[in-house]
């Protein structure tokens, strides 16, 4: 096997993350110049005695010192009653890493088998050293002269992107040269190249109505994840023709991206992660403000075995008193590993109404868990605070959450609405028979597209920060009433807040984003 994988791909990887897979082959030899110091059990430098090492136009030399300074140029001597030959080579291994030059073009290699310390040169070519010791047990010689690297004509790399249940289906085919020098490989970057999406749940999920007892269901978010593999060989000949290509492991690919500056790696540890960002900058958790009526939904990716949870509400009223209690029309379920999950979050899709003292007192907010099957113990918690009182003209924006999934936000505030028409104009001349309703200016491509601006109304500190995400993906605009999402763009959002900075508002600017040829009633 020629090519083969010095940097697998990740097990789990988000589609705009950076995720490099790197391929070296054994086709090209390497055959580097070598020098070496014996260093046994007769090694007994003295104070002053020399080591140097010459080469094209670079010239070192290093003097054996009992107190060895910082220059780098200066080695230690061998410890009174003549010390472990192991123990001291690695002291002098050390000593010889300390020198920038030495080991820019040199690898040092302690050889325990030799009792020698070998310098291979980086660069395989044709090389003539001069190297040389005084030290009494120390001597020197070089071993290998090198020669310049041999491989097939044209010779690159080349890897194909499979999903893992289509082996028909090529996604991405690249190829590449490998470095020039050691060691001989070729990076390539599947950033993007995945066929993922953002998830949009089932429309019936979306309804403003109070649910069947009956009617929750969880859903596999297919459209946001891919299980993949890679094909790879060398390349080579006139024309080049590729080797058998060798198949990779299955890695995961998720719809998203991470924050540039994130201290954390999506899905590298723990055994599921909760595909949200629902933290203030110290960590800790906030409530997400939410209408009555307002559908939301907590996305969930198992990386581990199969395991049994339930999902639990706990609603909390203005009394402090609290009622908590399975889901209702919800059942304990196994959640596999490597999938993505959406479990309906809002009010209405979890029944909230449905909780023994819902209809007797003020529910003020809520919390979504996902439990172990007992319902005793929280893998995960979606806090929530219900908006009460809200205007007749709220709306609802759904945005991708950056892991595959999406996020709802509530619109309480007054909104304006604009609509945006533009065409092209051209002129022609008038005509024998010309009349003024044929006119001389002719319009074409007229069309026209819906705009908002509208308002959070106050939100926590955390909650508006959080929002920033609605620039940095795909944002729809939730019919209710028609049951369906619409999508739009979202072109501006800013804030301001109140004198005392705990609360804020965000207003967003947004523009359907499919365009009207004519504009009635259908």
């Amino acid at each position: 096997m020629s090519a083969s994988i010095s940097i697998a791909p990740s097990n789990l990887s988000l589609s705009k993350d950076d995720h490099y897979v790197v391929l070296g082959t054994d086709l090209v030899s390497f055959d580097a110049a070598v020098v070496r110091l014996n260093c046994g059990d007769t090694a007994a430098p003295a104070a002053g005695n020399v080591f140097s090492l010459a080469w094209e136009n670079t010239s070192l030399e290093f003097t054996w010192a009992a107190s060895p300074d910082a220059s780098g140029y200066q080695l230690p001597l061998r410890e009174s009653g003549g010390g472990y030959p192991p123990d001291y080579r690695a002291r002098l291994e050390e000593a010889f890493r300390q020198n920038e030059i030495l080991v820019r073009y040199w690898t040092i290699v302690n050889s325990s088998a030799n009792n020698v310390l070998r310098f291979f040169f980086r660069i395989s070519q044709p090389l003539t050293a001069t190297v040389s010791s005084n030290a009494t047990g120390m001597a020197t010689i070089q071993e290998e002269t090198g020669a310049y690297p041999a491989s097939e004509d044209n010779l690159r790399a080349i890897i194909q992107l499979y999903e893992a249940d289509d082996d028909d289906t090529i996604v991405a085919t690249l190829e590449g040269d490998y470095a020039t020098r050691y060691p001989y490989e070729c990076s390539f970057n599947l950033r993007e190249l995945s066929p993922v999406s953002v998830y949009l749940p089932p429309v019936a999920t979306l309804a403003a109505t109070v649910p069947s007892v009956n009617d929750y269901s969880v859903n596999i978010a297919t459209d946001a994840y891919r299980a993949m593999y890679l094909r790879y060989a060398d390349k080579y000949g006139t024309p080049p023709i590729a080797e058998a290509l060798a198949k990779s492991g299955t890695f995961y690919v998720i719809h998203g991206g991470s924050p540039g500056n994130s201290p954390r790696i999506f899905g590298s540890t723990g055994a599921r992660w909760l595909c949200h960002s629902y933290y203030d900058s110290t960590g800790a958790a906030f409530r997400k403000p939410i209408l009555e009526d307002q559908p939301d939904y907590v996305f969930i990716w198992s990386n581990a075995t199969a395991i049994t949870v339930g999902m639990k509400l706990v609603v909390y009223y203005s009394d402090g008193t609290s009622d908590s209690l399975p889901v209702p029309g919800s059942s304990t379920m196994t959640i596999a590993a490597n999938t993505l999950y959406c479990f309906p979050s809002g009010p209405q899709q979890m029944g909230i109404s449905y909780a023994t003292n819902y209809a007797t007192k003020t529910a003020v907010a809520y919390d979504f868990q996902l439990t172990i099957s007992s319902y005793t113990v929280a893998l995960f918690t979606v806090r929530y605070d219900l908006l009460l009182g809200c205007p007749p003209w709220q709306q609802v924006l759904a945005y991708s959450n950056g892991l595959g999934g999406i996020e709802t936000v509530a619109l309480v505030g007054k909104a304006s609405y604009d609509y945006n028409a533009e065409r092209e104009i051209f002129e022609r001349s008038r005509y024998r028979g010309f009349a003024v309703s044929d006119g001389e200016n002719l319009a074409y491509n007229a069309r026209g597209q819906q705009a908002w601006q509208a308002n959070t109304g106050y939100l926590p500190r955390a909650y508006a920060d959080h929002l920033r995400q609605l620039l940095l993906g795909e944002t729809w605009l939730i019919d209710r009433q028609n049951l369906r999402y619409q999508r739009v763009q979202v072109t501006d959002t800013r804030y301001s807040h109140k004198d005392d900075e705990d609360l804020y508002s965000l207003t967003i600017s947004f523009y359907l984003s499919t365009m009207d040829e004519s504009y009635h009633s259908l």
